[in-house]
């Protein structure tokens, strides 16, 4: 799931595989629940995918020290309000799985959301 800026996002657009470049799109007109339309599953899957990314979003946010860091840098309630919401919707994100089915699921409906079989280039084989 190539995040725009990176070096794999500009391979993927142009190799064709990110047919279209869905983060200027959002960016032009951004949505609630926004869910990344492509994957680049020449190797992993969805799922695998997923469970890197929720991996490594554990592994940084919820070190001791980074949290303890944030805690020390906090000026007011609000703050302590704005960064507990963060930290709670990055928990049930990268713990709990909220959201994932929106990713695993796309395009198997009608839900407006890109499939990738509708691009081989894009799938694993």
């Amino acid at each position: 799931m190539p995040y725009a800026g990176t070096e794999m996002y500009e391979d993927g657009l142009k190799q064709g595989v990110i047919p279209v470049d869905y983060w200027l799109e959002f960016a032009k007109h951004p949505t609630p629940n926004f869910v990344v339309p492509y994957f680049w599953e020449e190797h992993l899957n969805k799922r695998q995918l997923l469970d890197i990314r929720d991996e490594a979003t554990r592994s940084f946010y919820f070190r001791p020290k980074y949290v303890l860091k944030q805690l020390r840098q906090t000026a007011s309630f609000g703050e302590i309000r704005r960064k507990g919401a963060m930290a709670l919707g990055l928990f049930q994100a990268s713990v709990l799985g909220r959201g994932r089915a929106e990713y695993i699921d796309a395009g198997t409906g009608n839900n407006g959301f890109a499939n990738n079989l509708a691009n081989p280039r894009s799938v694993r084989q």
